[in-house]
């Protein structure tokens, strides 16, 4: 794959121009990758989703006038991986994957976190964090950001962190600046702490540490998918009286059977 970088040494003013918005960035510094089928912005001073966006580079020249130097449109913002370990020193990450059951209409998923840590400095260790068995059957539920919630209020209640949570998602790419700025909740009435962050990383591509973790999610889901087996009895109570059934546990899960926890 061919690709060409540039790098900004000066100060470069960035204006970033959406179909109803507009602002000007100073960047010290920015590292454009041109791939075949993107390109990637990586500038520490922009921080929010950039798809859609135009973005047009302006430099002052010898009078101290602005000029335009060249537009991007459409670029992707590429996260610096490990500047976010350093920021938030743990990482979580969190996959869900979905089967329908034998009775119509309800389905069974399995959500599992993983948690990333820097043990020296420049190396880091992710280990398995947190499994949840959802069975459901609301309609219009988005069980992939039920299970963002409930990761993060483990998170909150295990490790006693109420704010600063950084993690690793695979969906709703459109929706996670509005999710991370407090303007619309993860799930139901429950919104991502403060000065938290969800960071998006494609499971299918990308050679990165965080698409690496958001794979072994995606794979270790997959597997305890297909071991579990709902009792067909809780699938006929929760086809007469409930919305969804719920259990979460600790890795390694102790067996893997349902409980009538919600």
């Amino acid at each position: 794959m061919s690709k060409r970088q540039q790098n900004e040494k000066k100060p470069r003013i960035i204006e970033l121009k959406k179909s109803d918005s507009s602002k000007l960035v100073t960047v010290h510094r920015m590292n454009i990758q041109i791939h075949p089928d993107r390109i990637e912005i990586n500038a520490p001073e922009i921080n929010e989703n950039i798809e859609g966006a135009t973005l047009t580079k302006y430099y002052y020249n010898e009078k101290g006038k602005l000029k335009r130097d060249y537009s991007i449109s459409n670029p992707t913002l590429k996260i610096d991986e490990n500047q976010l370990i350093e920021e938030y020193g743990i990482v979580y990450c969190c996959d869900t994957n979905t089967i329908e059951t034998e009775i119509e209409g309800i389905n069974c998923s399995v959500g599992v976190a993983y948690k990333i840590e820097n043990i020296d400095g420049i190396n880091y260790i992710a280990q398995p964090y947190y499994i949840m068995f959802w069975l459901w059957k609301k309609e219009g539920i988005n069980i992939e950001r039920y299970s963002w919630a409930k990761v993060i209020n483990y998170i909150i209640n295990k490790e006693e962190k109420k704010e600063s949570i950084c993690m690793i998602v695979d969906s709703d790419f459109d929706e996670l600046d509005a999710i991370n700025a407090q303007q619309q909740p993860i799930a139901e009435s429950f919104y991502i702490p403060k000065a938290s962050k969800l960071v998006y990383a494609s499971a299918d591509r990308g050679n990165s540490w965080m698409n690496t973790v958001i794979k072994k999610c995606d794979k270790l889901s997959s597997k305890y998918l297909k071991e579990i087996y709902p009792p067909m009895e809780l699938l006929h109570e929760l086809n007469i009286k409930e919305e969804f059934i719920y259990l979460g546990k600790e890795f390694p899960p102790d067996r893997l059977v349902f409980a009538e926890e919600k």
